[in-house]
């Protein structure tokens, strides 16, 4: 709803009746008054100024509705508050992987670990609002908490120190972990080895992941990989850092 879709779309998706998600709706914007009042006046600004812009007011310029048609007009409607609402998550993107280099950069730096293992791999991909980078087996661990920083609390206090911008709801961000394009693993968050094919440990995750490598590399020794992967916590020093700085 809040990109735009009519009652129609949502109830054929939904499999609901039209009638019926005309009534939610209703409800739903009574509720969320604000959210409402503001998707109207983005809408109309999209049609009368022809552009919208996102919370650090970058910009997105719309010129087909002055074709006209009321298709159009109806499309540049739709876009205005998607553009709005879509940037922040594209803008989110561009500060954590911009954050994860720096910050990545500065751990090398400080525990004189070595930068060009970690940094010619970097970032492989950049997608909307996905990332993809690269990780040696020795780094991984470190690699993975200072990214899940950049891309939460990072980026909040980025975003804060650069544009005012507060978040009253704190960014949430998923990350994967694979050997291949072909087979991800979803991190639950927690350090186990415990998990299902949906999510997991990151112990878990990594195993998974070093599996599936086997696949594709069949000399890979995956137990003297995992090891090398998990040597890492034996630096108790750089852990305890981490902990506090990530």
């Amino acid at each position: 709803a809040i990109y735009g879709r009519g009652a129609r779309a949502i109830a054929e998706q939904a499999k609901a009746k039209v009638q019926d998600i005309k009534d939610l709706l209703v409800r739903f914007f009574k509720r969320f008054f604000k959210a409402d009042k503001w998707l109207n006046s983005v809408k109309k600004m999209s049609v009368t100024k022809g552009y919208s812009f996102s919370p650090i007011k970058r910009v997105r310029h719309m010129f087909a509705h002055l074709f006209g048609l009321d298709s159009l007009v109806a499309a540049t409607e739709r876009r205005g508050p998607n553009a709005s609402i879509q940037s922040i998550a594209a803008d989110l993107g561009h500060v954590s992987a911009y954050l994860y280099h720096i910050h990545m950069l500065r751990v090398c730096r400080h525990w004189k670990l070595d930068e060009g293992s970690i940094l010619k791999a970097g970032l492989t991909a950049f997608v909307h609002d996905a990332i993809k980078t690269d990780a040696p087996y020795e780094y991984l661990l470190v690699c993975a908490q200072v990214f899940q920083w950049c891309a939460t609390t990072g980026a909040m206090e980025y975003y804060k120190k650069h544009w005012g911008m507060v978040f009253y709801v704190e960014i949430e961000v998923e990350i994967e972990l694979a050997a291949h394009d072909e087979k991800h693993w979803k991190w639950d968050w927690f350090d186990g080895n415990v998990g299902d094919e949906k999510s997991g440990g990151l112990d878990y995750i990594i195993r998974k992941a070093l599996l599936d490598q086997k696949e594709v590399y069949p000399a890979l020794d995956v137990k003297a990989a995992y090891r090398k992967i998990m040597k890492v916590k034996e630096n108790k020093e750089l852990m305890a850092w981490l902990d506090e700085n990530y």
